[in-house]
């Protein structure tokens, strides 16, 4: 990322960043440091909770397919699989990898799910995913596949499980005030 080495003295907010850390925009997560701050598009440790909320809807599942596309969330290794795989060996599920590159491959991929023994679908946030979030609803309720997504705005569509706090706008709107307010001093920390 350019802009931490091009100045020190501009205050950088940055908006929905994966993993602000391995890009080089901070050097951790607890304090951004300097003149740079903004916030993550989900917590990572929020993975866990979301098989959590899939294991109590399909207590059966035995596989969970991690929908995604890699060319598209490259940050999935890095930011997401050690908590999923974490989880998923606390709750007895083995997990895939279904990597759909294109909009065709999803009602195929979809399909092969649902014809192994007992199998859902996390849907991982990315790009790919809400773009074409109307094609992969459709093919969890059309195969019977039970799915969790990361979402909110997924739900609204006709997903079945999120775990969150808010939708996408919602919280634009709410990490927007954030940097007004510390503008004036009223918080060094900016709201989540």
């Amino acid at each position: 990322m350019v802009l931490p080495r091009k100045t020190t003295t501009v205050p950088i907010v940055f908006l929905a960043v994966e993993d602000p850390v391995a890009i080089g925009v901070a050097p951790n997560f607890a304090r951004t440091g300097g003149n740079i701050t903004g916030f993550m598009t989900f917590n990572p440790e929020l993975a866990g909770k979301w098989l959590e909320i899939l294991k109590e809807v399909a207590p059966r599942i035995l596989r969970v397919a991690v929908v995604f596309n890699p060319k598209t969330t490259h940050y999935y290794r890095d930011v997401y699989a050690l908590p999923l795989q974490s989880a998923a060996r606390s709750l007895g599920i083995e997990l895939t990898e279904a990597h759909i590159e294109d909009q065709a491959l999803i009602d195929s991929i979809i399909a092969a799910c649902a014809k192994e023994t007992i199998c859902g679908l996390f849907v991982i946030p990315d790009p790919f995913t809400l773009t074409f979030r109307l094609a992969i609803i459709a093919a969890a309720a059309q195969h019977r596949v039970p799915a969790v997504y990361s979402y909110s705005d997924m739900v609204r569509v006709g997903g079945r499980a999120r775990s969150g706090r808010c939708g996408q706008t919602q919280g634009r709107r709410r990490r927007a005030r954030g940097p007004h307010r510390s503008s004036r001093g009223v918080s060094d920390h900016l709201p989540s």
